[in-house]
């Protein structure tokens, strides 16, 4: 059986590792895992939403973020990085 070793990447490593990689990582618990490309169709289902779902969320008072930030999860909410 082959022995997988553990590396654990700090999030100062995750983000500098971002700016330099063609691909987007998420990053959980010290692990990062690559992410899948969006297609076109994907990309227009979400300007489709943000368009349709924008105006009756800042109604709610409810901020949209596109899936470009990069958002950490901190005692229960989302911050941006």
């Amino acid at each position: 059986m082959l022995e997988t070793k553990q590396v654990f990447i700090t999030e100062e490593e995750y983000l500098a590792g971002e700016l330099e990689s063609d691909i987007k990582h998420e990053y959980a618990d010290g692990k990062i895992y690559a992410m899948a490309g969006a297609s076109k169709n994907h990309q227009r289902i979400v300007v489709i939403m943000t368009r349709q779902l924008g105006n009756f969320w800042i109604i709610l008072r409810v901020n949209l973020f596109h899936l470009i930030l990069k958002l950490k999860w901190v005692a229960g909410f989302f911050i941006l990085m």
